[in-house]
């Protein structure tokens, strides 16, 4: 794949630098004097520059190469890029050209269920096919893709399971509960995961959901049965009324038993993961969902973010047709009418090998 067709927003006649305040000659400039024998006194300066001017490109249609490639320019200088990790603002630079990145894919839509060719693309990268979800594998795949625009690799979990960036981040990413983000004890920012839909009980969404189903039609061919038994049928009729009933029943607790399998597939228990969450009571993820962090309000406690496998409705499906853009994933109050709540953000890196 070739990389103007991976990245859609890259190259091509598109403005460079966009409408910001920050110009191309500023910039110009001062990624000459990094790149100059005084460079260690001037890389700082490149790098919050061009982090600054990747956050104020957000939402522009415009060409981000101009902006990163002199910090890539940097990177390949060893001593340079030694000292740049070092710091948080390469950090906050990754993180900020993630999410431009992943705006490139805003007008993706599935051809198909979970299938197209830039939805597989982002299932190719995770190493699973068309048809399965695929809201971790956006979220791997504009880290990594970013990571390599850079020269780098991604500390980003390689996996279709959203439950899992939270998980295979242990001793890897750094990581953080909703909880401490509503109470103000820490702040996601731009390229950060958001991790989704943790289960209320080890059973499982998806068991719950099952055994609703199979309870039910227990009941009714219990009713059936019981109304045999009142009208006093015997004999042959009996038992054609019990053979339906039951083969009714077998049919619903089938169908309830694979769409259960269906949604799991592939799928552990969160603290089954790493073998390493041991706490007594450990809550299981089923499915759950992910996505990228745009930005954050500390004041109202809110959260843009660029999600795959989502869609634009109300509550936003964690089995959507699309990349799409929201704004209500802290919103508790819409999360119980719906969905279990947002769990926790993980913070993967860029890493040079």
């Amino acid at each position: 794949m070739s990389q103007n067709s991976m990245f859609p927003g890259l190259g091509g006649s598109m403005r460079p630098g966009g409408n910001s305040a920050l110009g191309n000659g500023l910039f110009a400039s001062w990624a000459a004097a990094a790149l100059s024998p005084a460079a260690s006194s001037s890389w700082l300066q490149v790098l919050q520059l061009a982090h600054a001017r990747m956050v104020g490109a957000y939402s522009q249609s415009i060409d981000i190469a101009p902006i990163y490639e002199p910090v890539l320019e940097l990177l390949a200088n060893t001593t340079i890029r030694s000292q740049m990790l070092n710091v948080d603002e390469l950090q906050a630079f990754y993180g900020a050209m993630v999410v431009k990145v992943s705006e490139l894919y805003m007008n993706v839509r599935e051809v198909g269920s979970n299938a197209g060719a830039d939805v597989e693309s982002f299932q190719k990268d995770v190493g699973i096919g068309k048809g399965n979800a695929w809201c971790a594998a956006f979220a791997f795949a504009c880290h990594v893709r970013t990571a390599k625009l850079l020269g780098g690799d991604t500390t980003a979990p390689k996996s279709a399971n959203a439950s899992a960036m939270w998980f295979n981040s242990k001793n890897k990413n750094t990581s953080f509960s909703a909880d401490s983000v509503y109470n103000g004890l820490e702040d996601p920012r731009s390229g950060d995961l958001f991790v989704f839909d943790k289960v209320l009980d080890n059973e499982g969404a998806a068991n719950r959901e099952r055994k609703k189903a199979v309870d039910a039609a227990a009941r009714t061919r219990d009713g059936i049965l019981m109304k045999a038994k009142k009208d006093k049928l015997t004999g042959e009729e009996l038992a054609t009324v019990k053979k339906d009933a039951t083969l009714a029943y077998d049919e619903v607790a089938l169908a309830a038993t694979t769409k259960r399998d269906k949604r799991t597939k592939g799928m552990v228990d969160g603290h089954k993961l790493l073998g390493g969450y041991t706490k007594p009571d450990a809550q299981a993820f089923v499915g759950g969902h992910t996505g990228i962090v745009k930005m954050f309000d500390a004041a109202e406690k809110t959260i843009v973010t660029i999600e795959g496998n989502t869609s634009s409705g109300e509550f936003g499906s964690r089995d959507g047709d699309g990349v799409f853009e929201r704004d209500d994933r802290m919103n508790r109050t819409k999360g119980l009418r719906k969905y279990p709540q947002l769990y926790g953000f993980v913070r993967p890196k860029i890493v040079f090998i």
